[in-house]
């Protein structure tokens, strides 16, 4: 079973020492049956831009690199036993020392509380992932038990969409070599969708918007509308000019 992924990164242009940037990795059909999808979303706030850009393309480059040409990778059409988690946890903890030594080789200056990127993998119906910093990992779904009605959100009528942050403390990183230090797993519940994104995007787009977004378009549809209304609100005379 393949998964439907799509991005958006709308640029308000109001950081002037930041960059950002979301990869997701096309593979070929017997990798991605193997070992799934890549994808990564990473911005990095308050770093001079061509230092941020350097990072981000050397995390982009090496975590591909690192995880599909993963030894282990291959073997797994031979020896399924091998855990997706398992190499994946093996791949983030070869970056974090690689990041370390080409950041110590180039004299670049980063501080580590400075990023916020979270780097997932999506194989068949689960989903593995590591996050640092403020980013949002959102679970849309049907809580049709209401389950989660005893953990302090609202009772929702049968059929309804809520939402939750699976994901919700922040976590600034201590050390570029602990970057990526923990993972999080778990399977896609049925007619689910997750949404990860910065922080900002949630203060923007109420959670009725992008439950109606997220639910009611394909994936391609609904990262274009959110482009779209996030434009309207950054030039609302947009509009008018069209």
């Amino acid at each position: 079973m393949h998964n439907k992924v799509a991005s958006v990164i709308l640029n308000s242009g109001q950081k002037q020492n930041s960059a950002s940037e979301i990869f997701v990795a096309q593979p070929d059909i017997n990798k991605e049956n193997l070992a799934g999808k890549l994808f990564i979303a990473i911005e990095i706030d308050d770093t001079e831009t061509t230092v941020a850009l350097k990072i981000i393309n050397f995390i982009i480059n090496n975590l591909n690199a690192n995880y599909y040409q993963n030894e282990k990778i291959l073997l797994r059409e031979k020896i399924n036993t091998l855990s997706i988690e398992n190499i994946f946890e093996t791949v983030l903890a070869k970056t974090n020392k690689t990041l370390e030594e080409f950041i110590f080789e180039e004299k670049l200056k980063i501080q580590p509380r400075n990023i916020n990127a979270t780097v997932g993998i999506i194989h068949e119906n689960n989903l593995y992932f590591s996050a640092i910093g403020k980013n949002k990992a959102l679970l849309l779904f049907k809580d049709e038990e209401n389950k989660y009605a005893q953990k302090g959100l609202k009772k929702t009528i049968k059929g309804e969409y809520k939402i939750i942050d699976v994901d919700k403390d922040e976590k600034p990183a201590a050390s570029i070599e602990k970057l990526f230090s923990s993972v999080i797993s778990g399977s896609i519940p049925k007619n689910g969708y997750f949404l990860f994104t910065n922080e900002a995007l949630p203060e923007y787009l109420s959670e009725k918007q992008l439950i109606e977004i997220v639910t009611k378009l394909p994936p391609m549809g609904a990262a274009e509308q959110i482009k779209n209304t996030l434009y309207e609100m950054y030039n609302p005379d947009a509009i008018h000019r069209q």
